[in-house]
């Protein structure tokens, strides 16, 4: 009877050290899973990271076009604009700044990688309100030059009322009204054509930032998971050393029991 007694707690320990190690089996099959699903998460940021190169690209490329836009229009109508040489250099330069260096700079992958997502929010929405400001002013100068444009010509005709007969400067005068409005319209059509473009990549952009954001909550949950099981693992490895510990302490014990048993017998 004393034998039995005494055989007990090692098959409660062994049962014990049975349930820990199928424990620290199912947390290392976790903490594997969670290990591929890290892998995987880092292929698809790689892959995300590719495609913001090939944006990025792009944009420099729409931001060339851009400004060789301006410089085209602004050099087009250059010779009726009615304002002094100073003021048409500094309204040239202030529009091709707003519309191209900083928007340009923000944007760039090398200028925007060391920052957090809401400091890619918020460079990539300054550099579009930049670009819409200078769209804007863009609008403005056209219409101001078209404007002066058509006071310069009705000036002219009334000038030329006394050379030539009222009813030629009658004719004249719609038909250069109406190469003005034809001006303006394609003018007008142009812009809303960059509007649209504008809003693609602005849309991209928002997307991109949206999906990487979602990929960042998701590793850094899958992160926590990983240090919570690792934690568990630690915890269950300790008690899985002390159990063999006791096992060991009671089977000594009990090795002395029988030994002092077989010795008074």
């Amino acid at each position: 009877m004393a034998r039995s007694s005494t055989t007990s707690p090692p098959n409660n320990h062994s049962v014990d050290a049975a349930v820990l190690q199928y424990q620290n089996q199912r947390l290392l099959q976790q903490i594997d899973k969670q290990k591929h699903d890290l892998q995987a998460l880092e292929a698809k940021i790689k892959e995300l990271k590719d495609k913001q190169g090939s944006y990025d690209e792009m944009l420099i490329t729409v931001n060339q076009i851009w400004n060789q836009f301006i410089l085209n229009v602004w050099l087009g109508f250059l010779p009726f604009h009615g304002l002094n040489c100073v003021h048409q250099d500094d309204m040239f330069n202030s529009i091709m700044f707003c519309g191209g260096d900083v928007s340009l700079c923000l944007l760039q992958r090398d200028s925007i990688e060391a920052n957090g997502n809401d400091e890619i929010a918020k460079y990539v929405e300054e550099a579009l309100t930049l670009r819409h400001t200078s769209t804007r002013e863009l609008l403005k100068l056209l219409e101001h030059t078209i404007y002066s444009h058509r006071e310069k010509t009705e000036s002219m005709v009334h000038t030329l009322d006394g050379k030539i007969s009222s009813e030629d400067a009658i004719i004249q005068l719609p038909k250069i009204d109406d190469m003005m409005e034809r001006e303006v319209k394609n003018l007008r059509e142009a812009i809303d054509i960059l509007h649209v473009k504008q809003k693609e990549y602005a849309d991209v952009i928002r997307t991109y930032l949206s999906s990487q954001s979602t990929d960042q909550s998701e590793i850094s949950r899958i992160t926590g998971e990983l240090d919570d099981s690792m934690t568990e693992l630690e915890e269950s490895r300790g008690k899985l050393v002390n159990l063999k510990m006791q096992k060991e302490v009671a089977s000594g014990m009990h090795n002395l029991t029988s030994g002092a048993v077989n010795g008074t017998l």
